[in-house]
């Protein structure tokens, strides 16, 4: 999966020995490689791999030219909910889908399915810490028109979660 207006690049990998599963992240000065742990089941046979969350700001731009096989997902109603979109492995069938709208899947070579839904979800309150080494460093790094942040972490199932972060020095220079 990448982003073609951060030009950032995330890659995951499930091979069949899950011992060999890892992530790849390539930023502007290098790759990031790590191992990446199979999270637990939610349900019987059904893992969630991966959850992209997106702030309403960052959907609202125009159709890009030429995107006819893009499937476009709506933008939700206001700035307190966000789009989700959520990554499933199903091992054993097809769960009932029945708050999130299937948006597609394929089959994979050990007969397992990776399945995407998306669904519009609540914004979630309150702050998170980003530890930094420098923050005066990072707040000039911040204050590049060019330059985000990628916030990452995993939920307690251990499915990974991102947000991709882009903000102002207005923004920053307030808290």
């Amino acid at each position: 999966m990448s982003g073609n207006r951060t030009g950032s690049f995330l890659h995951l990998t499930m091979h069949e020995d899950e011992a060999f599963w890892h992530m790849k992240v390539t930023l502007p000065d290098g790759v990031i490689t790590r191992p990446w742990e199979p999270p637990r089941d939610v349900l019987p046979g059904v893992r969630r791999l991966v959850r992209l969350m997106i702030p309403v700001q960052a959907v609202r731009y125009a159709r890009a030219p030429r995107a006819e096989r893009v499937l476009w997902y709506p933008a939700p109603p206001d700035d307190q909910t966000w789009v989700e979109f959520t990554v499933l492995h199903c091992r054993q069938g097809r769960p009932s889908i029945r708050n999130a709208q299937l948006l597609g899947g394929i089959w994979l070579a050990d007969g397992s399915e990776a399945l995407v839904i998306g669904r519009h979800s609540p914004a979630e309150p309150g702050s998170s810490t980003v530890p930094v080494a420098d923050r005066e460093e990072a707040l000039r790094l911040l204050r590049r028109p060019d330059i985000g942040v990628l916030l990452h972490g995993a939920d307690a199932d251990g499915c990974l979660w991102f947000l991709n972060v882009f903000s102002t020095a207005r923004h920053l220079d307030a808290g």
